[in-house]
């Protein structure tokens, strides 16, 4: 029978009853009287925001109510995704890493700008085109080389049907890009003739293709959309981070500083493809834009 203690608020009732067990049930003395308690371990994060230390509530944090969750949680939204530090996670050396390697490939593109505007002759073609071909030597080795510092950098899983919208939905983004790639350029192209300037085209070429549209879509997408976007989206939102890593794109083209504008535009667009259709879907759209632009400029 159940025993009974004064001093148990409890009395004779069991504060975790079997269901499956008639109430009057008894037991033998070699078992044990009452099921033994369940308790549900719940792991305190550190909100990704606020630093403040707590068991999320519903999802979001006690004090600022960002949204937060598990890193091994799968919704198939990728929007709602966040990977909150843990509470033993001293920190991710390889945001570290992504700096230094952008501060590297930011340098490489001053060095170029410093060459073709402020040089003291103009350069024809056939030296920009081979200072081109350098200049993205060493950022295709610095990419490669951020590769092996950060590894892997998966995002949130997306469902295949939120994907499949994603790639139809580029390709009318694909060409409000160029509609408003070409009237700003057209704007800049009048802006420069005013002041006695003419701006470089590039004919379609085989080395031309291979420097405009095939090493920016495979190399830039790599460090912008898949090395930087990876290790930002550890420690801040997928839209911040959308953002974040445009303006880097931006700034990442120095060299070109009347573009960088349009530049930031396009880094957004192709963020918020890398989230919804995936790595290949914003080097595809680069690939066609940057063809798009050499065809027509070079026509």
């Amino acid at each position: 029978m159940p025993r009974h203690d004064d001093r148990d608020p409890w009395g004779d009732r069991d504060p975790f009853p079997d269901p499956d067990l008639p109430p009057d049930a008894e037991f033998p003395e070699d078992e044990p009287g009452r099921p033994a308690p369940v308790y549900e371990v719940v792991e305190t994060v550190v909100c990704w925001r606020c630093d403040y230390r707590d068991v999320p509530d519903r999802g979001r944090c006690q004090k600022c109510r960002a949204r937060i969750a598990d890193e091994d949680e799968d919704d198939g939204d990728p929007w709602r995704r966040r990977r909150p530090r843990r509470t033993d996670d001293n920190g991710d050396p390889r945001f570290g890493a992504v700096i230094v390697y952008f501060v590297l490939f930011l340098l490489v593109s001053i060095v170029w700008g410093w060459i073709v505007l402020l040089g003291d002759r103009d350069l024809g073609e056939d030296e920009i085109l081979r200072g081109t071909a350098v200049v993205e030597a060493i950022d295709t080795v610095l990419v490669l080389l951020s590769l092996v510092a950060v590894g892997r950098q998966p995002l949130g899983a997306v469902s295949v049907q939120g994907r499949v919208a994603a790639w139809l939905w580029a390709v009318p983004v694909l060409g409000l890009l160029l509609g408003l790639n070409f009237l700003y350029a057209e704007a800049l192209r009048d802006f420069l003739r005013q002041q006695g300037l003419q701006p470089p085209a590039m004919p379609l070429t085989g080395l031309t293709l291979l420097l405009v549209c095939v090493q920016p879509a495979v190399v830039e997408e790599l460090f912008f959309r898949y090395v930087a976007f990876g290790s930002l989206s550890r420690v801040t939102g997928v839209h911040s981070t959308v953002f974040i890593t445009a303006v880097m794109f931006a700034v990442a083209h120095i060299y070109n500083p009347l573009g960088m504008p349009y530049l930031f535009v396009a880094g957004v667009a192709f963020g918020y493809a890398r989230v919804w259709g995936g790595l290949a879907l914003p080097m595809v759209m680069h690939f066609f834009h940057n063809l798009a632009v050499l065809a027509t400029e070079g026509a």
